[in-house]
């Protein structure tokens, strides 16, 4: 089962594992090179604020034009070339870090931002041209769960090369193109049956903007994607702030913060494989209410009992697996109700949607300075979705009625 998806879901994973690991090596490394120079900790925050912004730009500015081409040309095609593109980037990043260069690594993730979000579009359409309607659930929790592993895997990765002593300007250099080089590999390997390409004179705003019109025809498809904005703004929120709860809170390590972040994106990646193992061989929206409620209550109980590190860490875990039960079905939704090669518009609109939210979370952040007001916001947000989830699959209220009559008998 796992052969067909195995190039998508490895392509998936080494190119979240670049993108974080370059972005958090940044983090890492290019505090030394500034804190030489400057011994100015506001300019440091500035520079490790501005490498976000510069990664998240692209899908702002880009996303309309990103949809047009998975419209227009071969998913796999344009996935391919996107890898092929990550190798001089890959260079350019490793001489910003030999050269002890802050604006070449800044560069280095813009330009990986530009070409994230360029194939977005074209790998999120191919879980549905490799494993069909059936394997979208399933295609789905598994991408997500690959994601989050890679995501967590270039942290890591990028805080043993930040303790690497001697030479490791060239590991760094080596490393990158290695992962790059898994990545192209992948995605040649990758066999999926696309449907014919669109050609659409159209320029791309409007294209873009019809689109975002179109999406009014398929019931409940803003309601999704609205949803998966709302979620990806609160777990932006929760990434931001553990870093600050755990050391100035709960009075624990940097290294102990890490392990709890670790563990929050393990139990994301679980709960987004149990997503798509539930759901099966259909797109099952009885999860979202379950997801969100899972999701909240746990935010809840952190902002009202401003609980010891052990408790905090259960509820994290709680929250975490209930995020991943959440998310899947409502990018299952999408594969499954947008036909043809609509999807690559759609899934630009929605990649657009979901960080705009992300850089509404970082001014939220920056206005809210008390983490546990912090968690406030979270959980605040979190019961919008349960609304929304609840609007988006009614019957939920139903099953839960007659689950009450069954005990109450």
């Amino acid at each position: 089962m796992l052969g067909k998806w195995f190039p998508l879901l490895s392509l998936n994973f080494f190119g979240i594992l670049n993108d974080s690991f370059l972005k958090k090596l940044f983090a890492f490394v290019s505090i030394y090179w500034i804190a030489g120079k400057e011994n100015d900790g506001d300019l440091m925050n500035f520079y490790l604020g501005l490498s976000g912004f510069l990664f998240v730009l692209p899908y702002i500015v880009f996303s309309p034009f990103a949809g047009k081409l998975s419209r227009q040309y071969l998913k796999r095609k344009i996935v391919i070339w996107a890898k092929i593109a990550e190798f001089p980037v890959a260079v350019i990043g490793g001489m910003g870090f030999l050269m002890n260069s802050v604006y070449l690594v800044l560069l280095t993730i813009f330009l990986m931002g530009i070409i994230s979000c360029l194939f977005s579009p074209a790998k999120y359409g191919l879980i549905r041209d490799i494993g069909g309607k059936e394997g979208i659930s399933f295609g789905s929790g598994a991408f997500e769960m690959v994601a989050f592993l890679g995501n967590l895997s270039g942290a890591v990765l990028a805080g043993i090369v930040a303790d690497v002593s001697g030479h490791q300007d060239y590991f760094i250099i080596g490393l990158v193109i290695l992962i790059a080089f898994n990545g192209w590999y992948s995605a040649i390997n990758i066999k999926a049956v696309e449907s014919e390409t669109e050609k659409n004179n159209e320029s791309t705003l409007k294209s873009f903007v019809g689109s975002i019109k179109w999406s009014k025809n398929i019931p409940g498809l803003l309601n999704v994607i609205l949803c998966l904005g709302l979620f990806w703004l609160s777990v932006s929120m929760v990434d931001m702030v553990i870093a600050v709860h755990g050391p100035n809170v709960l009075n624990i390590s940097k290294t102990e913060t890490g392990y709890i972040i670790a563990g929050v994106a393990v139990c994301v990646a679980a709960g987004s494989l149990a997503a798509g193992l539930l759901s099966g061989k259909k797109v099952r929206l009885s999860l979202v209410p379950i997801g969100a409620i899972g999701f909240s209550i746990p935010f809840t109980m952190i902002y009202f009992l401003n609980p010891a590190v052990e408790l905090f860490t259960l509820l994290l875990l709680i929250a975490a697996f209930f995020a991943g039960i959440y998310m899947v079905p409502l990018n299952a939704f999408i594969q499954d109700r947008v036909e043809g090669r609509k999807l690559g518009d759609i899934l630009a609109f929605n990649n657009f949607s979901i960080f705009s939210f992300v850089l509404t979370s970082a001014v939220i952040f920056m206005v809210i300075e008390n983490s546990v007001m912090v968690f406030l916001a979270i959980a605040a947000v979190s019961w919008i979705m349960i609304a929304l989830s609840i609007i988006l699959h009614p019957g939920i209220i139903k099953l839960f009625i007659k689950l009450f009559r069954k005990r109450k008998a």
